[in-house]
């Protein structure tokens, strides 16, 4: 039988969980926990998009767009690259007060920093590249919209 240690839905051990208990917590079985968790995770029956939900929509859709338009007139000037460095730095620069305010903890080794290095050239560095770089070839509407047409060539492909 697999036992899971209070809410955190972990698996259990003496050392992992010992805090869990002295503070009262019980161990759940896996059937438990899963039907605990089921009956947190259900949705809303109300799924009607309000008036904000339109808003941040909108402004979403000027974000997006606006990069694209943005980057059309840069790619002009600038090398690719650079246009890339500086939209990634730039999303740094901004995020860093929100790490503060938030108080989320950075990691101090270069082993704590690899997932994220990782990640950003996967997710950022390597997208934007390409993005840029076909953008010194095609308009930006046109990068604009193949750039949103990814769900359907995703679910085309599989």
């Amino acid at each position: 039988m697999v036992t899971v240690c209070h809410s955190r839905y972990v698996l259990c051990t003496e050392r992992r969980c010992d805090a869990f208990h002295r503070r009262g917590a019980e161990h759940r079985t896996e059937a438990e926990a899963m039907s605990i968790e089921i009956r947190t995770a259900a949705p809303s029956a109300d799924l009607s998009i309000t008036s904000g939900d339109w808003v941040r929509l909108l402004c979403l859709s000027v974000l997006w767009g606006g990069s694209f338009f943005f980057v059309g007139v840069a790619v002009k000037e600038l090398p690719p690259l650079t246009i890339v460095f500086i939209r990634v730095g730039l999303a740094a620069l901004l995020l860093l007060p929100l790490i503060r305010l938030y108080r989320i903890p950075v990691p101090s080794t270069f082993a704590g920093w690899r997932p994220f290095v990782v990640m950003a050239l996967l997710n950022n560095v390597l997208p934007f590249s390409l993005l840029v770089s076909g953008q010194t070839m095609i308009a930006s509407g046109l990068a604009s919209v193949i750039n949103a047409m990814t769900p359907v060539f995703t679910v085309l492909v599989l």
